[in-house]
């Protein structure tokens, strides 16, 4: 009895040993042959049967009809109880190609191999817990990639939930990074839907140009073709000749489009009522060398009749002085009325006021400085059109406290800036038309009112722009200027008031018919206190100025009645007055300060030559920079220059300035004065210039670092033939009689010592055909 129980354990031993033996190839071939069905090729590496299962490890998977995707499982189990449950965990998915292609291919293997069956999957549940997949557009492209860890995947009931620890993306060289996302799909008759969509935290970090371009890396959104489009959209940059569409238009059209196509791709997949919700949304936005921070916020997407409505709300505090600030793009769905391509594009940005740190902005970020102080609100709506080659603006906006720092402003940062706008206009995206139909823009109590029109032709630029500073008190003007901008000047009193109205009309085309630009206005300004360092009483005595070294460097120098290079104007050479009248200022005895007349002239000239050729800088504007300013080139500067000229024409005479004016400039690499420029040049006193050497002084202030002397130390022929035409007009606005004129006329200028006189009789009055025209040089006189 004991014998033959022995041999029953030991035979039924061989037969359970075979059995389990034949299990795995058994399994891997079962696997295999309803895998091949499929299209895929499945490898197992390890088979162990379970209590009401199977456990597979290292499970390979590929599909041949899918190319460039793979899957490595690193356990399944499959359970054959009533639950009909698969869970697996760990491993990965790695994916290679652009995502359209890839796409394609799946739809493609779907449709053939998976056309055949229930159409719902089959019942049994599906888990996938713990797997990392990573996608790439190419082998060797990292700037297109996709990285995803610890990913679930669950299916039930029809339901598949897919939740991911964290996802890194890199698009075309922009970053996005979430974590805690989460996506719910329903299968229905029309396959999966979206039903819910969530994450705890995402960031978006954008590296732009300042200037808008159209890429090449554009594979994730269109395949890499740049022209992909929704449904019937009529529009597709495809169609335009990129030689003959400015490149802003069909950047425009191109975002246009794949915002529409991207708009019926979420349509075709998210239910009307599917909850989508990424909360804790943080973006960075990088132009060139500026930043941009903003987040977190929430953004959401819904579909509001045939519009597609994606809106981003900043998380805000709950304080009674802040208000939600919400943005929303609003993308146009295809209706039974009209086809997407035939709407607009909406995005609006409403709301506030909210503290700028409270949108996620930090200092630093576009040069803002305490963005914790500064409040902004707005309801601003932008609309693209369907053609993509305009815009439309009509909106608010108000800025409070705010404080940034920028070097073509000022060279400190602007603090407290209380600024407001509102505007309405319409623009072609290729700079060829701008229409404002409205605007006003408010800096503290200074307004000012615009509207008009501008175009641009190939042939031909038009203006068309009206503007208007309704009266304000001079005070009140200045108050409403950052004290960053006029650093110089604080402590300055002004009685008075201003007000202005101005036009600029013109077509380039023909500036003889068409140009016409002037203002007018009561401005009644007086400068009635001015800090110590400004007063024009310290000039009576030394002073210390700024001066440059010819390496720019900077450095003091002393100035004043009482040192010794100083020269009284009534002991400098009359020509001198009438040369820098020419050269300079010609009306500088009878502006005030500003000459209208040269500013409209030199905005013509500039037009005509389609670049600078022509400043309208006066005498007592020079002055002013030349005596308090700094050589910076910012908005500051020029602010200041103008206050100061006003003060000096104030509080000075004419001949007063002028005697500044000819002791303080620069003639010269470290020549500063006329007494150091007249012993330089020609080894003489100011009293005894003659009318070529005074010439050739005021024919170099423009540009003191070039010099016209020959090598036998006369002045170059050409130099001399454009001297002995500014002799003309110094004589022809009275400055000299003719007899100095003819004398002049004569005279040869030489370096270090008197000019060269010639004879008489000799014939020195023609026109020199060969003097060269000075630096944008206009007669003054030639009205």
């Amino acid at each position: 009895m004991k014998r033959r129980f022995w041999i029953s354990l030991a035979v039924g031993a061989v037969v359970s040993g075979t059995a389990v033996l034949g299990f795995g190839p058994y399994v891997r071939g079962s696997i295999a042959d309803k895998a091949e069905r499929y299209g895929a090729a499945v490898q197992v590496g390890q088979v162990t049967p379970s209590w009401g299962g199977v456990r597979l490890s290292g499970v390979d998977v590929t599909i041949a009809e899918v190319p460039g995707v793979s899957g490595r499982l690193d356990q399944v189990v499959v359970s054959w109880t009533g639950k009909r449950l698969v869970s697996m965990a760990g491993g990965r998915i790695d994916a290679v190609g652009s995502v359209p292609s890839l796409v394609a291919a799946v739809d493609s293997w779907r449709t053939k191999r998976l056309s055949g069956g229930s159409g719902k999957g089959g019942g049994r549940k599906l888990s996938l817990e713990g797997f990392a997949v990573e996608w790439r557009n190419t082998e060797t492209d990292p700037s297109w990639s996709v990285k995803a860890s610890d990913v679930d995947i669950g299916r039930d009931s029809g339901a598949l939930s897919v939740a991911a620890a964290r996802l890194d993306a890199t698009l075309g060289g922009h970053d996005v990074s979430v974590s805690g996302g989460r996506l719910v799909l329903q299968r229905g008759d029309g396959g999966y839907r979206v039903k819910h969509l969530a994450s705890e935290a995402l960031m978006l970090n954008y590296r732009g140009s300042k200037t808008p371009l159209l890429g090449p890396n554009t594979a994730l959104l269109d395949g890499g073709t740049g022209e992909e489009a929704s449904n019937g959209d009529k529009a597709k940059p495809a169609q335009a000749k990129p030689e003959a569409v400015h490149g802003r238009v069909l950047a425009a059209r191109a975002i246009r489009a794949r915002l529409v196509a991207a708009a019926a791709r979420l349509d075709a997949i998210v239910d009307a009522d599917a909850l989508v919700e990424v909360r804790g949304a943080r973006a960075r936005l990088s132009f060139g060398t500026e930043a941009l921070n903003l987040g977190p916020g929430t953004l959401s997407l819904t579909r509001d009749a045939a519009d597609l409505v994606v809106a981003l709300r900043p998380q805000v505090d709950a304080r009674p002085d802040t208000k939600a600030l919400t943005f929303s793009l609003r993308v146009p769905l295809h209706d039974a009325d009209a086809s997407a391509a035939e709407r607009a594009v909406e995005a609006h940005l409403m709301g506030g006021p909210v503290w700028l740190s409270m949108l996620g902005v930090q200092d630093g970020d576009l040069g803002l400085k305490d963005v914790s102080q500064a409040s902004f609100e707005a309801d601003v709506r932008v609309v693209l059109p369907p053609d993509g080659a305009s815009v439309a603006i009509d909106g608010r906006g108000k800025l409070h406290g705010l404080s940034l720092f920028n070097e073509r402003l000022a060279a400190a940062p602007l603090e407290g800036v209380e600024l407001a706008w509102r505007s309405k206009l319409d623009a072609q995206l290729d700079g060829s038309y701008l229409r404002i139909h409205e605007a006003e823009v408010n800096l503290g109590d200074l307004r000012g009112l615009a509207r008009g029109s501008y175009e641009r032709r190939a042939d031909t630029t038009k203006l068309d722009l009206t503007y208007d500073i309704p009266l304000v008190t001079c005070q009140q003007v200045f108050e409403s200027i950052p004290g960053a901008m006029v650093p110089k000047l604080q402590g300055m009193r002004f009685v008075g008031s201003l007000a202005m109205k101005g036009h600029a009309r013109f077509d380039t085309k023909d500036l003889m018919r068409h140009y016409d630009v002037g203002w007018d206005g009561a401005m009644s300004c007086r400068i009635v206190e001015v800090p110590p360092d400004i007063q024009v009483s310290r000039l009576n005595s030394s002073f210390v100025k700024l001066v440059y070294s010819p390496t720019k460097e900077e450095r003091s120098q002393t100035f004043g009645p009482d040192t010794e290079s100083w020269v009284p104007l009534s002991e400098i050479s009359h020509f001198m007055t009438g040369a820098v009248l020419t050269t300079e200022d010609g009306r500088y005895f009878r502006h005030h300060g500003f000459d209208q007349e040269a500013i409209v002239n030199s905005i013509r000239d500039n037009l005509r030559e389609k670049r600078f050729v022509r400043g309208a800088s006066t005498i007592s504007m020079q002055l002013a920079k030349n005596l308090y300013l700094p050589r910076t080139k910012t908005i500051a500067r020029k602010l200041q220059e103008a206050v100061l000229t006003l003060y000096l024409e104030q509080a000075l005479t004419k001949n007063e300035m002028m005697e500044l004016y000819l002791n303080i400039i620069e003639y010269g690499p470290n020549i500063y004065g006329i007494g150091p420029a007249a012993r330089h040049y020609f080894n003489s006193h100011p009293s005894k210039l003659s009318l070529g050497q005074c010439l050739y002084l005021a024919s170099i202030l423009s540009n003191p670092k070039k010099q016209y002397f020959g090598a036998g130390g006369a002045v170059i022929p050409s130099r001399m033939g454009y001297l002995r035409m500014l002799m003309k007009i110094v004589h022809k606005i009275g400055r000299i009689s003719d007899e100095e004129l003819e004398r002049g006329l004569r005279e040869t200028v030489m370096m270090g010592g008197p000019s060269l006189v010639a004879p008489a009789e000799d014939d020195v009055y023609a026109e020199d055909e060969s003097a060269e025209s000075t630096d944008g040089f206009v007669d003054p006189w030639s009205g």
